[in-house]
């Protein structure tokens, strides 16, 4: 049933039981009007109809007591529910009684059908039971009137039968088209009614289901009139700037929005506008908090304009939620971007340090086939400073990847400053450097070589920002406890929520734009055009190394802040993840203890061509025989048909088809005493650690020297 249909069916019910109620009204009206009548014209039956009085006031009695009957019933619930019957069944008694009072009387010639016509005009005027029932009584009643005139001899004949019969059915027909017109015209008015109460009832519910998005969504209502005066102020959006509604009713609007915005000279005019009577919307910061704001003119029933109405929506949970949104849209950004650098920095590292192999270990050669006072061998020297030079640039971007070696220890944070104190006022020349230490910082489990080296580079990179400027440098500590929303604002966050030392380096220098901190970590990025640019990016890999977080500050011209933060112990012991050689006794292939390195078997699994060929010469000049493989298939190959001969074996740890973790594994299923070393151009330390607990001898990071390479392969053979 569509919305119409039901409307109307609830008008038709309605209706029906307001005529019930009406007719019910009506009938009991009727009943005691009749019974009233029936009393007060008594004395009229002793005045002209003497001789039949006596029988007529037998009939009046009858017919007083049968309209009390009615009136009682009408009164029961059965008559309140059916009031047109009873009144149908009052009617024929009436008629009963004048039929009965008219006989004695005169018969057609009886006053008492002047009493019919006024008992016909009156149920059509008192009781509004419609045409159809009030036609159905009206036939009553001439139906009673014919019937009760065959009770006369020859009456039928009578003129005035004929007379009466007519009068009385005009009577009747005027007073059913009486009836159907007010049955029709009170119809019409209850369905106007109807409507609206349904209007006010709608209007009502409107105004409470305002009223309830007022008192609980986050907006505010307001209006002015012509001359800018606030009159209107409403909404739960007034909490959020805590304003009492009542606090700027009779102001003037610049007033309130100078008071409380600081975009009034942009705002007032699109307000202005409102007044003048053009529709706008905005965002405005108001009273702390965010609003989209709508105005349209306010006009009267005649189309003046009043004023104008608006409606500002706080929608500063949602801002943030978007800012929330894009910053960590951006973090994700930068994790992928920081991931593929790191994945690039390390890929560099690794084939640099292959490289250096050969570099460095030529000038072993060289220097060990040449005599101490030859002029070359101090070329041998330089190169391999030179090369060492090198392998420190490695190291640092190693660093920045996260892959490089840690050597994790209890580290005091304020004492590490402490013995620092002294390089770094040196290292910072003319730049005041000022110390502000928290007593209550905590100790960290971490490398205490690799803090030096951030702070160093935090520092050197302050001295730089101030160059010859009157600002200073300042290093904090403190004890802080880092929640989700903290994390999420860095810039570079920590791993989890939790407590962390916080050490701040500020310093006063020029200061960066917002692009420029989004770069200062990458790897060569500088702002000067001198220097290598890998120290902040430094920073940045030991930070992550240490799974902490890096908050980046900086207003151009004021200065810039780096919050380094560092998780506290956890109150276990100190890890140190530093890939460490494991010495271990060894047992010869003979069964008797090592000797030096001369006649030793070492097998070399490398698919860099030029790390086995300078190994294998460093190894050969060592009196060792080599066996090589370029890849971990081939490695395990021969050490298989090899394994009664082999002393030790040289693994890289990236090697094609089979990688060096699982060539290890495979070496040691067949030999499980087998003596291997690791080595690799990256820090591996999560495999290295691995590989530690299943019997891995040592480690030895390229490049290496000849000296490098004796010392640890003396360390995996040495006798018991």
């Amino acid at each position: 049933m569509g919305e119409a249909q039901a409307r109307h069916s609830d008008v038709a019910t309605g209706y029906a039981g307001e005529t019930r109620k009406a007719v019910w009204r009506g009938a009991t009206t009727y009943a005691i009007l009749a019974a009233t009548l029936v009393v007060a014209t008594t004395p009229f039956d002793y005045v002209l109809f003497p001789p039949a009085a006596p029988a007529l006031r037998s009939v009046r009695i009858t017919g007083l007591v049968a309209l009390l009957v009615a009136l009682g019933l009408l009164q029961t619930p059965a008559g309140r529910r059916y009031p047109h019957a009873l009144t149908l069944a009052m009617v024929v008694g009436i008629g009963v009684m004048l039929q009965a009072l008219a006989l004695p009387t005169g018969g057609h010639a009886s006053p008492y059908h002047l009493v019919m016509l006024f008992v016909i005009l009156s149920l059509a005027v008192v009781i509004p039971w419609g045409a159809w029932w009030s036609g159905l009584g009206f036939l009553v009643l001439l139906g009673e009137y014919v019937l009760a005139t065959f009770a006369l001899p020859q009456a039928t004949l009578a003129p005035s039968f004929v007379t009466n019969l007519l009068v009385l059915s005009a009577t009747s027909a005027f007073a059913i088209v009486g009836a159907g017109l007010w049955s029709r015209l009170r119809r019409r008015e209850f369905t106007q009614r109807a409507a609206t109460l349904r209007a006010i009832r709608d209007a009502s519910d409107n105004a409470l289901r305002l009223r309830t998005v007022m008192a609980n969504a986050p907006i505010i209502l307001f209006a002015m009139n012509r001359e800018g005066i606030v009159t209107l102020n409403e909404g739960r959006g007034l909490e959020r700037v805590r304003m009492p509604p009542d606090d700027i009713l009779g102001r003037h609007f610049a007033d309130v929005i100078r008071e409380m915005s600081g975009q009034a000279e942009q705002l007032l005019p699109r307000y202005e506008q409102a007044l003048a009577g053009t529709p706008g919307s905005w965002t405005i910061e108001f009273g702390g908090a965010i609003f989209d704001v709508r105005m349209e003119p306010l006009t009267d029933a005649q189309g003046t304009q009043t004023g104008a109405i608006g409606l500002a929506v706080d929608v500063t949970d949602l801002v943030k939620a978007q800012e929330a949104r894009r910053a960590t849209e951006r973090r994700l950004v930068e994790s992928q971007r920081l991931e593929s650098l790191g994945a690039l920095a390390a890929g560099i590292a690794h084939d640099f340090n292959n490289v250096l192999v050969g570099v460095l270990g030529n000038a072993s050669l060289m220097q060990a086939n040449l005599p101490a006072d030859s002029p070359l061998a101090q070329y041998a020297r330089d190169i391999e400073s030179a090369a060492r030079h090198a392998s420190e640039l490695t190291r640092q971007l190693l660093a920045y990847a996260g892959k490089g070696t840690l050597q994790v220890e209890k580290v005091d944070v304020n004492a590490l400053l402490e013995q620092m104190r002294g390089l770094l006022l040196m290292s910072t020349g003319n730049v005041r450097v000022r110390f502000d230490l928290a007593p209550d910082v905590r100790t960290i489990d971490a490398d205490p070589t690799q803090l030096r080296q951030l702070v160093t580079n935090l520092v050197l990179n302050a001295a730089e920002a101030i160059g010859d400027g009157p600002g200073g440098t300042t290093i904090r500590t403190r004890l802080t406890w880092l929640s989700q929303e903290d994390c999420d604002a860095m810039q570079h966050p920590p791993a989890a929520p939790g407590a962390y030392v916080h050490l701040e380096v500020a310093d006063a220098g020029v200061g960066m734009d917002t692009e420029t901190i989004t770069k200062i970590c990458n790897p060569f990025f500088s702002t000067k055009l001198a220097g290598r640019g890998l120290g902040l990016a430094t920073v940045l890999g030991v930070v992550r190394a240490h799974h902490g977080g890096l908050s980046i500050r900086s207003t151009p011209g004021e200065g810039t802040t780096f919050g380094v933060f560092l998780p506290v112990e956890s109150g276990g012991k100190a890890v140190d993840r530093r890939p460490e050689v494991v010495a271990a006794p060894v047992t010869t292939r003979s069964g008797t203890a090592a000797g030096p390195l001369e006649g030793r078997t070492v097998l070399l699994v490398d698919d860099d061509r030029g790390v086995r060929t300078v190994t294998a010469k460093m190894l050969e000049q060592l009196g060792c025989t080599v066996l090589s493989a370029t890849d971990g298939d081939e490695g395990v190959s021969v050490f298989r048909d090899n394994v009664q001969v082999i002393d030790a074996s040289i693994v890289d740890l990236t090697l094609p088809s089979m990688g060096g973790e699982e060539t290890f594994r495979a070496m040691r299923a067949i030999r499980p005493d087998a003596p291997i070393i690791l080595t690799s151009g990256c820090r591996e330390s999560e495999a290295v650690e691995r590989l530690l607990a299943h019997g891995l001898r040592g480690f030895l990071g390229k490049p290496f020297s000849k000296d490098e390479l004796r010392a640890a392969l003396e360390r995996v053979t040495a006798p018991e």
